[in-house]
């Protein structure tokens, strides 16, 4: 198993390794998020996260994705805190913190992009999240 490395202090810049050593990690610790909402939570499919590495605490945002709308409110009201808790827990060991949590953790679904994007997840990541 890999060694998680902390992420530099907040003030630091990060070079391009650096970067990509840390967006290697964060998605190797969201796997595992995936993996327990997938076995805990109906209708969950799968997850992303977009970020600006210049202001991670600031920017990153994780979008959880349903496949109905409905399994997405459903989500939201019965799951939230749970789901809130294994993203934080899981990128602690890269000392990351969420600014504003609420707004940083997202939730969408794939009846959603379909019907508003055409299915197009790269468009509808840069456009709402």
């Amino acid at each position: 198993m890999a060694q998680i490395k902390p992420m530099p202090k907040q003030n630091q810049k990060l070079t391009q390794k650096q970067i990509k050593q840390l967006d290697k990690q964060i998605v190797r610790q969201l796997t595992q998020v995936c993996h327990l909402a997938q076995n805990e939570i109906d209708g969950f499919e799968w997850l992303t996260h977009v970020v600006d590495y210049a202001n991670l605490a600031k920017s990153l945002k994780v979008i959880l994705v349903f496949a109905t709308s409905e399994q997405r409110v459903n989500a939201q009201r019965e799951h939230a805190n749970k789901i809130k808790a294994w993203v934080v827990e899981y990128l602690q060991p890269l000392d990351i913190t969420f600014s504003n949590i609420d707004k940083q953790i997202q939730f969408d679904s794939e009846q959603a992009c379909n019907n508003q994007h055409n299915g197009n997840w790269q468009y509808r990541l840069t456009c709402l999240h």
